[in-house]
């Protein structure tokens, strides 16, 4: 099966949150490479929070990726929610582009989480800046 959600080995990144500022201005997330991906996940590994996340993983270190939390609540938040968290971290959807949903068992096998994902690019500082 091939897994359209996150493109290479199969299932999401060991450690899929971080925590840091927008795009860095030291890495363009556009210039080649693989592609920037946003990646919704039910609760906040990292810290424990409940609810969901909105992680950019950006190809570099797990560590700086931007991230959002969105308040506790069993249901993911609605599209235009998570293109508004999207922008506020410097990003947007790549043209086209729409939300990907998988599910995933835990390693214990007694819970499935889900993940959703896109292809996004960094937003202009400028057009950031506006928002």
């Amino acid at each position: 099966m091939t897994n359209t959600l996150f493109p290479g080995p199969a299932g999401p990144p060991a450690v899929m949150l971080g925590s840091g500022p927008g795009p860095s201005p030291s890495l363009d997330p556009n210039a080649g490479g693989p592609p920037v991906r946003a990646i919704l996940q039910e609760a906040d590994h990292e810290t424990g929070l409940r609810g969901w996340s909105l992680v950019v993983s950006r190809g570099d270190r797990p560590a700086v990726w931007p991230r959002h939390h969105f308040s506790r609540g069993a249901r993911p938040p609605l599209i235009g929610a998570r293109e508004t968290a999207l922008r506020a971290l410097g990003y947007e959807p790549e043209p086209g582009e729409e939300w990907c949903w998988q599910e995933s068992t835990t390693l214990d096998g007694k819970r499935v989480t889900m993940y959703a994902g896109m292809t996004v690019r960094a937003v202009a500082r400028d057009q950031a800046a506006a928002l």
